[in-house]
């Protein structure tokens, strides 16, 4: 027993003690003979009462019986292992015990529970439908855990093929045998009524140029059949009609690697780098399509793969890079934009040229691509990239060897600055609805402009110019180019700002150019905000390529509605940016980012000429170095080698150690605009070679083999020639982008191995490295695909797993369904409050109590009242029912006095 209040017991003893002391002070109305026992009760009822005021609470043991019925329901269970479960479920009903609680869960890739607990008996049809392609045993185990009461007698019955996906099992059994529940294993048969799946592709993890690459297609099959097998290996194809049999069917292939190497386009060999092998199945009598495809990776030995990486809106930036790492013997393709994931690791290196990264996601690749994999990235500048590209709010600021964050950096050339504003009719309304519909009401288009302009002039500083241009049909200088104006003179201009008329860009901007001409030692910039409705479209272009040719910057703000193309080529060929201002209500954020953009000055454009410097292996190799017209301003960071510098000792290329992999930056551009001199200079190819390779990783000697089955990945190394002390690790980087690293296991002298849980389906990618005690390092890197997921691989039962659920829960395997509700190890306590009851005899006791003082009982068993303050029980009692007329009976004589009496009467009068 335990109490809610302890502290109040002691008001019991208190009670019962007060109870006593007043019954010796005070004056009875009863007899000696009921004094006592009136007393007890009196005493026995304050007690009790006092006593509920504890709260006492009374623990009994648990005794209310719960099971869970927990079926499988993965691709797996067939139907008629799922009639088994609803037979063994109906069998099992009738034996559960009138107040047993029993529910009904199935599970799949996640678990449902399709009847809560209950006392009652209609379990049956199951109506849940779960996702069957995938068996999470583990997680099924964990909610059912949950669903079941805290206390009592606890039982899981499972019933399954335990063929489990997802692992976890181990760990959820454990959790449930430390909370007392029991898992009964009823082990049923996978169903495979007419099932065919590719297993796997097995190919050597290394493979030589002009080779045949051995591969063996392993098929698994429920029936015998006709089937088709095709296998692919990049531009290699072959068909292949094959007659299964029941059981696993291996099939040979023999590929020739020049062939599937081998482009179309330029009718060259591609070689070197990944090779992806892949054996698709086809039968019309298969149930499942799912598993009918596997992958196998094996690496071609020749030249290093590198991938030049093109802006979409900068095509063609990347041929002269092209060009030179192709004449240096390299393996080039040039790509419009960042591959995926898992096209990245197909190449040694990676050279972005001037490239915005627009998705985080694009950077996250590249960091992995680089710290995990060992990969070689080489970073181009020019005008989308760097700080103007926004790196510093990407992920792959951390990995480059400069900070290009433009708070970084120091601003050292002022600013003259024209914001060209749109103020034609067409700006008076939000065209919401695109194509040149107008929608009425909302903000206009020149409120918005004018809280755009005053953001960015309060961006300024008092040694930059800024002028504010208002056009329509014609133009006029609402605020003329000078020094920035004071707030409230900015306020009043911009305020008389109203739309009207139509749109003629062009006089505005080459009245723009026109002003900007006469200024000098400033940066200068042009910021367009217009809907782009000028009916002189085709005079906008070259006004915009001759606005760049006098070193002038324009950067658009389009609205949306008008002709984006030719806004977004106005930007690129006037050298800035084009903003797409789908959501207005950013305008003047943006306003203000062109403003500090250049404000900061990250792009210097002029004539600079490269030093070297000195104790770098790159300045050695450099006996000139060509001048240069432009470069975008970064800081070097504290561990990078900085072997050329330019401008006001900015770093022109940097590079460093990150990671597995290393990275270069070149903080300008490879094109005629910036490094016309460079790409004339017969070093160019040489100079760029270099930098490229020395960022590729060297690979090892050692055969890297990556293959997935049954949910598992297999790494295996052959590296001959290893000390003793060697040890090494595998880096995993897995579908969904998360890297494991995994040590290896050394099984042989140059043996090693490794596994990793490969549940989702996907490419996975593997870095090894192996390290040894002289501090060399050997890389290698291979890959392998899982086609489908694990449940379509029908794995078969593990009557092993079964056993081992029940031993550690304290379970059974196949019991007989009418045992289902046995008895079972039962936890915790019922707690059940017992003052309502003390209270309850308190109160009978009090009305006893009361009886015992009120009522007289005669040996004949009648019952009479007595009256407060009438003498005791021994004394001449009036009945109360006599009739008032009748005579008053005579007192009884008196006794006859002795003389003891009278003399003690005599002393008392005295």
């Amino acid at each position: 027993m335990r109490f809610g209040a302890p502290e109040l017991i002691w008001a019991a003893p208190l009670g019962v003690a007060g109870i006593w002391y007043m019954a010796r002070r005070g004056r009875w109305t009863v007899g000696r003979r009921r004094r006592r026992w009136v007393l007890a009760l009196r005493m026995a009822g304050v007690g009790l009462a006092l006593l509920a005021l504890a709260q006492p609470v009374l623990s009994l043991p648990q005794r209310q019986r719960a099971v869970l019925l927990t079926l499988d329901r993965s691709l797996s269970m067939g139907s008629e292992s799922r009639m088994h479960q609803e037979q063994l479920v109906a069998e099992a009903l009738p034996h559960a015990g009138t107040d047993d609680l029993v529910g009904l869960m199935v599970f799949g890739s996640e678990a449902r529970m399709d009847t809560a607990l209950t006392t009652g008996r209609e379990l049956l049809p199951v109506r849940s439908v779960v996702d069957g392609s995938a068996s999470e045993l583990g997680s099924a185990l964990r909610a059912g855990a949950a669903l079941l009461p805290t206390a009592g007698a606890r039982r899981v019955v499972l019933m399954s093929d335990m063929a489990a996906t997802g692992g976890g099992v181990r760990e959820a059994i454990e959790e449930l045998a430390t909370a007392g529940v029991a898992v009964d294993v009823m082990m049923l048969e996978s169903a495979l009524d007419a099932e065919a799946l590719v297993e796997r592709v097995e190919i050597p993890g290394l493979v030589r140029e002009e080779e045949l690459l051995p591969a063996t297609v392993t098929v698994r099959s429920s029936l015998p059949g006709p089937a088709q097998l095709r296998i692919t290996a990049g531009d290699y194809a072959e068909l292949r009609e094959v007659r299964l049999q029941a059981g696993a069917n291996q099939v040979d292939f023999l590929v020739p690697v020049d062939e599937a190497l081998a482009t179309v386009d330029d009718e060259e060999e591609r070689r070197g780098g990944p090779l992806a092998v892949e054996a698709r199945l086809f039968a019309d009598w298969d149930e499942y399509a799912e598993n009918n495809r596997a992958v196998g990776i094996t690496r071609v030995e020749g030249p290093a793969r590198v991938a030049v990486v093109e802006d979409r809106a900068r095509r063609g930036e990347g041929e002269f890079l092209q060009a030179a790492l192709e004449a240096s013997g390299l393996n080039v393709e040039r790509l419009v934009g960042i591959p995926p994931a898992e096209d990245l690791t197909q190449y040694d290196g990676v050279v972005l040229v001037n490239v915005n990264i627009r998705e985080a996601a694009e950077a996250e690749d590249l960091v992995s691509y680089v710290e995990d994999f060992g990969r070689g990235l080489v970073v181009v500048g020019g005008d989308r990239s760097f700080g103007v590209g926004d790196y510093h709010q990407t992920p792959l600021e951390s990995v480059l060897p400069v900070s290009s964050d433009p708070d970084d950096l120091l601003r050292r050339q002022p600013v003259a600055e024209v914001l060209a504003l749109d103020t034609s009719g067409s700006m008076g309304s939000c065209h919401c609805g695109g194509n040149a519909e107008r929608i009425a009401g909302g903000t206009p288009k020149t409120a918005i402009a004018q809280a755009g302009a005053s953001q960015a002039i309060g961006a300024l500083t008092s040694s930059d110019q800024v002028g504010v241009l208002a056009f329509s049909s014609g133009f006029d200088w609402t605020i003329p180019l000078g020094p920035r104006p004071g707030d409230d003179e900015v306020a009043a201009a911009l305020s008389t700002l109203t739309p009207e008329g139509d749109t003629e860009i062009r006089p505005a901007l080459a009245e723009a150019l026109r002003v900007l001409n006469g200024v000098e030692g400033s940066l200068r910039h042009i910021v367009l905000f217009t809907d782009g409705w000028d009916p002189d479209e085709a005079g906008l272009l070259p006004l915009a390529r001759k606005i760049s040719e006098e070193g002038i910057t324009l950067s658009v703000l389009g609205t949306g509605e008008g002709p984006g193309p030719t806004l977004e080529r106005m930007a690129e060929l006037g050298g800035g940016r084009y903003y797409p201002g789908v959501d207005l209500d950013l305008v003047p954020e943006i306003f203000v980012e062109e403003t500090l953009l250049v404000a900061e000055n990250l792009v210097r454009e002029g004539l600079f000429y490269p030093v070297r410097i000195g104790g770098t292996s790159m300045a050695e190799l450099l006996t000139e170095a060509p001048e240069l017209r432009g470069y975008v301003a970064t800081k070097a960071k504290g561990t990078a080698t900085v072997s050329l510098e330019v401008g006001a000792e900015h770093p022109l290329l940097a590079s460093w150690q990150r990671g597995l992999g290393r990275v270069a930056v070149w903080t300008s551009d490879a094109t005629s605009r910036w490094s016309s001199e460079w790409v004339e200079w017969d070093g160019f190819v040489q100079f760029w070679g270099t930098v490229v390779r020395d960022t590729l990783s060297v690979q090892g000697d050692g055969v890297l083999s990556a293959t997935v089955e049954g949910g598992r990945l297999s790494i295996g190394l052959d590296l001959p020639g290893l000390p003793a002390e060697a040890t090494g690790v595998a880096r995993v980087r897995g579908p969904d982008g998360e890297v494991d690293v995994i040590s290896f296991r050394r099984v042989a002298s140059g043996r090693f191995e490794a596994q990793a849980p490969a549940d989702a389906a996907g490419a996975y990618w593997v870095a090894a490295d192996i390290h040894t005690p002289d501090g060399a390092m050997t890389s290698v890197s291979a890959g392998a695909v899982s086609t489908y997921q694990e449940e379509f691989s029908f794995l078969p039962p593990d009557p092993a797993l079964a056993q081992e659920v029940a031993e550690v829960t304290g379970g059974r395997v196949d019991p007989p369904p009418d045992s289902f509700f046995d008895a079972v190890a039962t936890r915790g306590k019922n707690d059940v409050a017992i003052w309502p009851w003390l209270v309850g005899l308190a109160l009978v006791l009090f009305l006893v109590d009361v009886a015992s003082r009120r009522l007289r009982f005669s040996a004949g068993g009648a019952v009479t009242a007595q009256t407060v303050g009438r003498p005791p029980e021994d004394e001449p009692v009036v009945v109360a029912d006599e009739p008032l007329d009748q005579p008053a009976p005579a007192p009884p004589p008196e006794p006859e006095r002795t003389e003891s009496l009278e003399r003690l009467m005599r002393r008392r009068r005295r």
